[in-house]
């Protein structure tokens, strides 16, 4: 078995600047992303109402097998993001309950997972974010090594070490860490204009006047 570790030195953000992100819905980021970086729909929370906010930390994985998985956990620093590319593989589950158990006592921001997971009514129970493909009983296979470190695929998304990944219960956003304080001030700004788009509609106007419906260009045509 052989496990690639990269070296990496990425750029680490301080708890203040990690709260910023809490506030930021996966939907706005998305939008400020030319409705880009938003994980396919087969990754969901396991529960709702479970927020994901942090730094990604990444592993590449064979099919079914998670001991890429363990090895990253030994890395993992408080706050991170587990993202894991398992390449939609739902037959075995790559994650569980003592697993999750380990890494709440980590302290881990999370675990995205692009596979399947099991023990979910434990996993339910706990406080640490499971975001996955699927999930089934079928346990992992061991000893097919992995990446950790790299670049991946996770939800058909591009993801580095570093990377700012949020979660909630419309999915999961990535945001390059390179133009992330770009895309924070965007996300602020969207916020406040969509609260203002809310304050219209709370008062009565009409959906045309709110949207600018009447600035849209319609074409008649009698139809037979």
């Amino acid at each position: 078995m052989t496990i690639l570790r990269a070296k990496v030195n990425f750029k680490r953000l301080n708890p203040e600047e990690i709260m910023e992100w809490t506030h930021i819905p996966t939907c706005i980021a998305g939008d400020c992303m030319n409705r880009q970086n938003i994980m396919a729909e087969r990754i969901s929370s396991i529960k709702n109402d479970a927020p994901l906010c942090g730094q990604a930390r990444t592993v590449s994985i064979t099919h079914g097998d998670n001991s890429a998985i363990h090895a990253a956990l030994t890395l993992m620093e408080k706050g991170d993001v587990l993202v894991v590319e398992g390449g939609g593989f739902l037959d075995r589950a790559v994650w569980g309950e003592l697993m999750n158990r380990s890494s709440i006592s980590l302290g881990l921001g999370g675990v995205i997972i692009d596979g399947s997971v099991r023990d979910i009514s434990e996993l339910r129970k706990m406080s640490l974010p499971v975001f996955a493909a699927g999930y089934t009983p079928a346990g992992p296979t061991k000893g097919g090594g992995g990446k950790i470190d790299t670049p991946i695929s996770c939800g058909n998304v591009s993801v580095n070490p570093g990377d700012i990944v949020i979660g909630d219960d419309d999915g999961i956003a990535v945001i390059p860490l390179d133009i992330s304080d770009k895309i924070l001030t965007k996300s602020k700004e969207k916020i406040i204009a969509e609260n203002e788009i809310i304050s219209k509609i709370n008062n009565g106007l009409e959906h045309k006047e709110v949207f600018n419906v009447n600035k849209i260009p319609f074409i008649s045509e009698d139809i037979d």
